[in-house]
């Protein structure tokens, strides 16, 4: 018999708890910065995964892919390798974001 996948947990100093995420104020359709940036970067929906509570990052998806929005620089970039979701988590968990291959996107 098949059991469910457990969810991935997030890398050391990531938390993908919702409350961190703050989806209601950020992401939300209306006047939130993650909703806002879906609309500025034409990426459609965008779904918050995890963030860094003690900095600015925040990794998301949106159509398909997955994002890096750091609030404070006011940036996102394209993660473009590793291209899932548990592999992201499990590069960050051996080297960290420096494992990661990244495209800064132009609004």
């Amino acid at each position: 018999m098949a059991t469910p996948k457990s969810p991935p947990s997030p890398p050391p100093g990531w938390s993908m708890d919702p409350e961190e995420l703050d989806y209601e104020t950020d992401w939300a359709p209306g006047d939130g910065g993650g909703y806002q940036i879906g609309l500025e970067y034409n990426l459609g929906e965008c779904i918050p995964l995890m963030c860094d509570p003690f900095g600015s990052e925040v990794i998301f998806t949106a159509g398909g892919k997955f994002y890096e929005w750091n609030q404070l620089a006011d940036s996102v970039h394209q993660i473009v390798f590793p291209t899932t979701l548990d592999e992201i988590i499990t590069v960050m968990k051996e080297e960290g974001r420096r494992g990661l291959k990244w495209k800064k996107l132009r609004a």
